[in-house]
């Protein structure tokens, strides 16, 4: 296999697939094709395609699903892993692999965020369980509020943050090549730490702490 990868199961992996059913909105636990998965973290960006595309050739088992890296309307991939689902043949069970450079793992995973107390206890009362990761606050929060209250994101200047991790996130698919990983996560979590503040402070914890998955 091109370049060089390391095959883990993912960290979200670990956690019950409560969270992907209400993601992705699943009704039937069976049509979870990613309940069983895992990750390939390459080094080298020019390898992922690669890679994706040597698993599409492959016979052994049946490729179900391809779902290519994500890119916005403005041409900036925002997401650059491959979802290539494939079809155990003798047992018929799914398995999801996502393809993507280590440097795209640390930028979504690397924690560190800071989270008000007042939305950290409103998240315990709830029962909600997250990472200080820009995976988890940017996705799980920013992202959802932005669909629901544009308005007030814009005026906290949400859609300019999820942009600036878009960016991070092109950036990251250069793999080792990435020179900018360890600052853009830095600044990114440094405008993290203040926009949820200002979002517990205009909306309230307990309002922002129900958008954990």
């Amino acid at each position: 296999m091109a370049g060089k990868a390391a095959a883990r199961r993912p960290r979200r992996a670990r956690r019950s697939c409560s969270g992907s059913r209400a993601r992705k909105d699943y009704p039937i636990l069976g049509q979870m094709d990613d309940i069983i998965r895992g990750r390939l973290n390459i080094t080298d960006g020019d390898a992922v395609g690669k890679t994706a595309q040597a698993m599409r050739d492959q016979s052994a088992f049946k490729v179900k699903q391809v779902v290519e890296p994500r890119v916005t309307d403005a041409g900036v991939t925002r997401y650059p892993r491959y979802h290539i689902i494939v079809e155990d043949p003798a047992t018929g069970l799914t398995h999801e692999w996502q393809i993507g450079t280590r440097a795209t793992s640390k930028l979504y995973e690397t924690e560190g965020i800071k989270i008000p107390s007042e939305l950290q206890a409103a998240a315990d009362k709830l029962g909600k369980h997250f990472h200080t990761d820009i995976h988890d606050i940017e996705y799980d929060i920013f992202q959802t509020f932005n669909k629901r209250e544009p308005g007030v994101a814009a005026e906290l200047g949400i859609p300019g943050f999820i942009n600036r991790v878009a960016l991070a996130s092109q950036d990251s698919m250069a793999g080792a090549a990435d020179t900018k990983l360890g600052g853009n996560i830095a600044s990114l979590h440094d405008e993290a730490n203040r926009l949820l503040q200002a979002l517990v402070e205009k909306k309230g914890a307990e309002y922002v702490a129900g958008m954990f998955h």
